[in-house]
């Protein structure tokens, strides 16, 4: 039985060892260069990425779903216009 289960483990243990050997050696290897611009805080549309999955299971999830989903929206809405009014979008000062 356990040796159903061998290439499993290979496959993580080949994949834990990738893992640390690219995030230990890449920034021995790699020239930094950082500059006040590279250091600022990046934000992307990750937020957008839960959207996906719903989509695809819309009609399945019914009202639950589509109220849960208007929920997550609002509370999108709600942190960008919190951020509005704080001023973080404002890219020039």
């Amino acid at each position: 039985m356990v040796s159903t289960y061998v290439p499993l483990f290979m496959l993580f243990l080949a994949g834990g060892l990738l893992t640390l050997v690219f995030f230990f050696v890449t920034p021995l290897l790699g020239k930094r260069n950082p500059t006040p611009e590279k250091m600022l805080p990046y934000e992307c549309g990750s937020e957008a990425v839960f959207i996906y999955p719903w989509a695809i299971q819309f009609r399945s999830l019914g009202a639950a779903g589509l109220l849960t989903m208007f929920g997550f929206v609002a509370t999108l809405a709600l942190a960008l216009a919190y951020c509005w009014k704080k001023g973080a979008l404002e890219w020039e000062k």
